[in-house]
């Protein structure tokens, strides 16, 4: 939806809540990060609240170490948010099993026990 008509305005993701998946082409990591940074880039990681990244479906051991490197590397570092928690390996997406994250509704996100909690239904 990028660069479209559809692409809502980067106010939009004041205090989101951010949810990513490698999906089932599996992406090396490098390609991983430049998808990132094209969020950072457009305002988006400096306004969100949380960072959600999907269990990554067929990834090596070494693979998902050096994703999970460049993900807090890009966040932190390259776009000045150490604060933003991030919780990777949630289950969502490309992946078994599948948990539903509802867009829009509003979660808690514990960073410490990986937990997230809906505060809201989402079939209202």
């Amino acid at each position: 939806l990028k660069a479209t008509r559809y692409w809502p305005p980067t106010a939009f993701f004041d205090e989101a809540v951010l949810f990513f998946e490698t999906s089932e082409e599996k992406p090396p990591p490098e390609r991983v990060g430049y998808m990132l940074r094209n969020y950072g880039v457009a305002g988006i990681l400096g306004r969100a609240r949380a960072l959600l990244i999907g269990r990554p479906k067929d990834y090596t051991d070494d693979d998902l170490k050096k994703l999970k490197k460049l993900i807090v590397q890009i966040v932190a570092r390259e776009f000045g948010r150490p604060d933003m928690p991030i919780i990777s390996d949630v289950d969502f997406g490309h992946t078994d099993p599948k948990l539903i994250l509802p867009m829009g509704a509003r979660i808690k996100v514990d960073p410490v026990l990986k937990r997230l909690t809906l505060l809201e239904s989402p079939f209202s």
